[in-house]
Formats: structure tokens, sequence, C-alpha cells
């Protein structure tokens, strides 16, 4: 996985070219969600002495071993996925949980 940010003034918006993430995310939540990954052991952080300023992240062996686990989350997923929804709009549909409020004992 190569992730390029790039000055949005510029008009250039961040790259990533991987099928994890099929979509675009802004400059902001992209660094946030790198700095976490890159604190939690799963990429590294290389800046790159390059005229364009440009900061490369890659996989640790933490991180490409995350895949597999992601399959398997997201292949149950896909299995049970109308049994979610079912369960989803259930709650939605059932009435609000009133709040239980316990009663204060006045002695100590």
């Amino acid at each position: 996985m190569r992730v390029v940010h790039r000055d949005q003034r510029r008009g250039h918006v961040p790259v990533c070219p991987s099928p994890l993430v099929p979509f675009r995310i802004g400059d902001k939540w992209a660094t946030l969600i790198l700095r976490c990954l890159e604190r939690d052991g799963f990429v590294t952080r290389t800046e790159c002495d390059t005229p364009e300023r440009r900061v490369e992240h890659a996989l640790t062996p933490l991180g490409r071993g995350l895949p597999s686990p992601l399959d398997a989350a997201c292949g149950w997923t896909r299995e049970h996925w109308d049994e979610l929804i079912d369960a989803q709009e259930a709650a939605l549909a059932a009435p609000a949980a009133q709040p239980q409020v316990r009663e204060q004992s006045t002695s100590r």
C-alpha cells in the first residue's frame, strides 16, 4: 500500500491506489488514520527528501498479517447480512426502552 499526500492548495488530491480504500478521503482524515495505524504498529512512515513534500507509508509485518482476519470478518458479514439487517430493523421498530431510575437510599 502506498499513500501519497499532496498539497490541496495546488489542486491535488490524495492518491490511494489500494483496493482496500475504494473512495477518496480528505487529507485531514487520511493523516489521522495513518497516524493511528503508525501508532498501533501497522504502518511505517517515511518522509521523502524530494523538492515536492512527500510522505510514504508501508505496511509492517503486523500490518501485512491484517488482511486475513479482515477477510474472515467480511466473509462472516456477507454470510449473515440479512440477519444483521433484520436485527437492526427490529431494534429500530421497537419502542425505545425507558431509562431505569434507581431510588437513592437515604441511609448511609
